[in-house]
């Protein structure tokens, strides 16, 4: 396994870029949030990673933090995800509120990753439940008052969704109840531009 890439970011994109390692490029896929994370085209770079062999293909898969690959790698064990719907999940939220999903039984979170259905999400919550919790035993699982809807309601008066997502997902934890956190990222989103805007 391939456990890190640390080298000079040659090309970045949205969900992909190729970092120059001993004078080899190395394309990894990522998220959105974390190629946002990276440095500019030139500069140092450095991402945990993970290799997916399939029989016609070596894909190489970079995160920000070692716990984002972990919690990539316990997607991946479960039937019917694949590295593309792991992705996918990862975009929806911080780790802190998918793992809340996970132990509370809210699949509805999972299935606004592009490709994951019903069906998979409540796969995901069956067979991961006991492991994210066993892992976190002292964590304090994150409260998912609502921001699902919240995401949904924004959506409604013309956000972009992956702008509104990333805004829900970084509200303060200490924000309780729906309209206090919505009238939250109503606030935060007051300098930012509707889907529709010029």
């Amino acid at each position: 396994m391939i456990h890190f890439v640390s080298g000079t970011i040659q090309e970045k994109n949205e969900d992909k870029v190729v970092v120059e390692v001993g004078g080899v490029g190395l394309m990894l896929t990522t998220t959105s949030t974390t190629a946002k994370r990276l440095p500019r085209v030139g500069e140092k770079a450095f991402l945990f990673s993970y290799l997916h062999v399939k029989e016609d293909a070596l894909d190489l898969y970079g995160f920000s933090d070692a716990e984002e690959r972990s919690f990539f790698e316990l997607l991946l064990t479960v039937s019917g995800v694949g590295p593309r719907s792991a992705l996918a999940v990862l975009e929806v939220a911080h780790l802190a509120k998918l793992k809340a999903a996970i132990v509370e039984g809210r699949a509805d979170l999972l299935t606004q990753a592009s490709g994951v259905g019903k069906k998979i999400a409540e796969r995901i919550v069956l067979e991961l439940k006991a492991k994210v919790r066993s892992l976190h035993p002292d964590s304090t699982i994150v409260e998912m008052e609502g921001d699902s809807d919240i995401v949904e309601a924004l959506t409604g008066l013309g956000y972009k969704k992956e702008t509104v997502r990333e805004i829900v997902a970084g509200l303060p934890g200490g924000l309780h109840g729906f309209d206090v956190r919505l009238k939250s990222a109503l606030k935060t989103l007051g300098g930012g531009k509707k889907k529709n805007d010029a």
